[in-house]
């Protein structure tokens, strides 16, 4: 089979390519690029224009539904939804039902995508049983079985002597971990920084528009960025985000607390 696909915008980031041209396919590889190959007679010739040539996108985190949540979707629907987008490659996260903590869970996704339409799936393995947080799984059993890497997904791990002990025995062996740096029991500093805000706010609102931009001012001293909808960001630590009426303004009012 050979294909020509004609006036397309080639994006090549390993060789910094970035230009219209033409591709030539013959038994499912490239070979040649703008210029024509000698005999080379199109069995089939794709116009390109205005679209994009290249390299297969990978998603490094797709919920491919199976096992438990066949009811929203389904193992091959996914896969042909990703190919659809230019997915060639795709990582499944472990938050299924049963989660990918045993071989077997791994070994049955993967027969299962060996056989259907679509992208290459790469598992990526629990990094605790159940994703509870509690006890490591055999990480070393579910690499063997296909497992790329692990992960506690969406649910993060609130115990650090269990988190310290999955980096040492990944380090050990050479498996990454996929974290999210997120820790729950720091989750109680967002309401302090609402609490700046809404100081902040009020003493805006009672200095007017000079009054903003020191209030911005003091805010920023203080380390602390507005987001939006209420949230904030520390920026120097934890230390710097109490920010009192006496920071903004100078004086203290009990009626703003």
């Amino acid at each position: 089979m050979k294909i020509h696909i004609r006036s397309g915008r080639i994006i090549d980031p390993m060789s910094t390519r970035d230009e219209i041209a033409d591709v030539f396919v013959a038994a499912g590889k490239i070979v040649a690029i703008g210029e024509t190959p000698p005999d080379f007679h199109a069995n089939r010739i794709i116009d390109a224009s205005g679209l994009i040539v290249c390299p297969g996108l990978v998603d490094l985190s797709v919920r491919l539904r199976e096992p438990g949540f066949e009811y929203r979707a389904t193992l091959e629907s996914e896969m042909l939804a990703a190919a659809a987008g230019g997915i060639t490659s795709l990582a499944c996260p472990p938050d299924t039902d049963p989660p990918l903590d045993e071989p077997g869970l791994v070994e049955m996704l993967k027969f299962r995508a060996k056989n259907l339409p679509g992208p290459r799936v790469y598992p990526i393995g629990a990094l605790t049983q159940k994703l509870e947080g509690k006890l490591l799984t055999e990480m070393a059993e579910l690499t063997e079985a296909g497992c790329r890497a692990f992960t506690q997904a969406d649910a993060v791990p609130t115990d650090p002597q269990v988190l310290l002990r999955a980096m040492q025995y990944a380090a050990t062996f050479g498996f990454s971990l996929w974290l999210r740096p997120q820790d729950l029991t720091l989750a109680w500093l967002k309401r302090l920084n609402v609490a700046a805000v809404s100081l902040a706010n009020n003493h805006a609102r009672d200095l007017g528009e000079t009054g903003l931009a020191e209030t911005r001012r003091a805010l920023e001293t203080a380390g602390i960025v507005a987001l939006g909808q209420g949230e904030l960001t520390a920026i120097e630590g934890v230390e710097l985000v109490a920010l009192t009426d006496l920071d903004v303004n100078g004086s203290y009012r009990n009626d703003l607390i």
